[in-house]
């Protein structure tokens, strides 16, 4: 497990709930500081944290832990998917998907073919 990678996962799900790290220590009993610490990775939360975390921002465990795995929340996944790439890479992968869903929704569109 890269801690890095965990506590990226865990920033992203807590933005997407909508809590500060003091909102998120505060229900989950623990320190802003090691919110915190979680969120760069240079702690490891443990197993009791894991789960206090995955049932306060209704993500899974696997989301957390393996990131993208099935059952996990496709935001935050697609975000973890594009973390760490520079500015360009990020634009470039925004701008394929734009045209992904652009042909998606053009073909939802036509009538299907007999």
């Amino acid at each position: 497990m890269d801690n890095r990678e965990i506590g990226t996962r865990i920033r992203l799900a807590r933005q997407d709930a909508g809590l500060t790290q003091e909102k998120l220590a505060e229900k989950i009993g623990v320190s802003t500081v090691f919110v915190s610490q979680l969120e760069s990775g240079s702690r490891a939360p443990g197993l009791e944290t894991l789960v206090k975390l995955s049932q306060t921002l209704h993500v899974s465990l696997d989301l957390l832990v393996l990131g993208g795995a099935p059952g996990g929340d496709a935001e935050a996944c697609l975000a973890a998917l594009v973390h760490g790439r520079s500015p360009r890479q990020r634009m470039l992968a925004v701008s394929l998907v734009r045209s992904l869903f652009a042909e998606m929704d053009r073909l939802d569109a036509e009538p299907p073919e007999c």
